[in-house]
């Protein structure tokens, strides 16, 4: 760079008095300085060219580093969800499986039934109570009427009444083919007060049913919540019997009430059992022969049948069909 001036006095012209010779040595002195600035100039011009064109290749370099890094994550993202998906799909299979397996292995320990309205149900076979010795293809229909024979059971034709039904003809009954019938003697309450009533119609009933030649079974409507009213509702069966002969049991027959609420509605199944047991037990010790009246519904959640296998079993079926 060229060297600056002295200042000029004031009031003073700064040419005045310069000698050529010294003119012309910093005129060529000035001239070294400005061909070594355009050297320079043109060496940082270029090296600044040289950085300028580097830095794409930097950038490209570094998004190549980038794209492969990411490229790798994304290989090993997808690699390490392959591996968990197939992982899963794996474990789910598994399961699937073992459900699977599981279900075939408990299908010989379910029932599934379907109640009077259709609706499904499903509960364990219990194997402590012995199997019942009914084969199915021997059931046969007729005249609406179902029918069982095989080489050590026959069916026979019976109906159940009470007052509902008015004065029977007993007579037309038994033309009717009917062969025996179970008769209401009476009935508790479902209220909570659970007073016991008489059939209007039992005695009348038994009776002629008698005369008629059909063999007469009783039952007992039970709303009973413990032993001490399962014992009472026997005691009130046996006072209105009065020692009349029977040829069927005298049956108790706890039932759900289906549309209004009940003293028996939160009674539990091993309370239901014992007050069977007790009812039973009572009815037995006159000479009379007990039994049980229950559907499969009852069978399934309201009664331990392994505990009244000693007992005669009404078994009502109205499954939907």
């Amino acid at each position: 760079m060229p060297k600056r001036s002295k200042p000029a006095e004031k009031g003073k012209r700064k040419d005045k008095g310069i000698p050529v010779k010294k003119t012309y040595k910093a005129i060529i002195g000035i001239v070294v300085i400005l061909a070594l600035s355009a050297f320079l100039l043109l060496f940082v011009r270029r090296q600044a060219k040289d950085a300028t064109t580097t830095t794409p290749v930097a950038k490209t370099v570094t998004k190549e580093a980038s794209n492969q890094e990411t490229a790798s994550q994304e290989a090993g993202n997808q690699e390490a969800s392959n591996q968990e998906t197939a992982s899963q799909e794996a474990g789910n299979q598994a399961t699937s499986n073992q459900e699977k397996l599981d279900t075939k292995e408990s299908c010989a320990d379910k029932f599934y039934f379907l109640d009077a309205k259709g609706a499904e149900h499903v509960t364990r076979i219990n194997k402590d109570v012995e199997m019942s010795p009914y084969a199915k293809e021997k059931f046969t229909k007729k005249d609406g009427r179902t029918y069982y024979k095989d080489a050590t059971y026959r069916s026979r034709i019976g109906i159940d009444v009470s007052h509902h039904q008015g004065q029977i003809d007993w007579q037309q009954v038994k033309a009717d083919g009917i062969e025996f019938a179970f008769i209401r003697i009476g009935y508790r309450g479902y209220g909570e007060e659970g007073s016991l009533k008489e059939d209007t119609e039992a005695l009348r009933n038994i009776e002629n049913a008698g005369k008629a030649g059909v063999e007469v079974g009783v039952y007992f409507f039970s709303q009973a919540v413990n032993e001490e009213e399962a014992v009472e509702e026997a005691d009130f069966v046996l006072k209105a019997l009065q020692g009349k002969k029977l040829e069927l049991p005298v049956v108790f027959d706890p039932e759900n009430i289906l549309d209004d609420d009940a003293r028996t509605d939160y009674v539990s199944k091993e309370q239901f059992t014992q007050n069977a047991i007790a009812f039973c037990e009572k009815i037995k010790e006159t000479g009379y022969t007990p039994a049980v009246y229950c559907n499969m519904m009852w069978e399934a959640y309201k009664l331990d049948l392994s505990k009244l296998e000693s007992y005669d079993i009404w078994y009502a079926d109205y499954e939907a069909t």
